[in-house]
């Protein structure tokens, strides 16, 4: 458990939510490549919309739809299957079981709290919703 928290610590904290380079898994397959090159492709969608009130950072390490039109919902859930690809690559390559999966999102759920932008949405662990100040 403790090597999981680490090495995801390290991944997230040292790696800017943009991907500038690469994370540090011990391999960037074509897969991983795609979802962190789609991540960063979308990040300024991501930004607008959660700038909009139209989508937040939720406390399992995805982004939560609020509303507006299917575009905003299509956005949300590329960013969300593009985080599981990348969840699931850490365990995999750690060779951790998927069980674990939910530490892998506990922490990232907590690094994306702290890297949110002022006036975003973030929930916090406990469940309740707030603004980023």
């Amino acid at each position: 458990m403790k090597k999981i928290l680490f090495f995801i610590l390290t991944l997230i904290l040292v790696t800017p939510l943009v991907y500038a380079g690469s994370y540090d898994l011990k391999k960037i397959t074509p897969e991983i490549k795609k979802a962190l090159d789609d991540r960063r492709s979308r990040f300024s969608q991501l930004e607008t919309l959660m700038s909009q009130e139209k989508i937040g950072e939720g406390n399992k390490g995805y982004v939560i739809y609020f509303n507006g039109d299917d575009k905003v919902n299509e956005v949300a859930s590329a960013e969300n299957q593009d985080r599981r690809t990348i969840y699931e690559a850490i365990l995999k390559q750690n060779k951790l079981p998927l069980s674990e999966i939910s530490t892998v999102e506990k922490v990232f759920a907590e690094t994306q709290r702290t890297k949110a932008s002022k006036g975003h949405k973030i929930q916090l662990e406990n469940g309740d919703w707030a603004t980023k100040a």
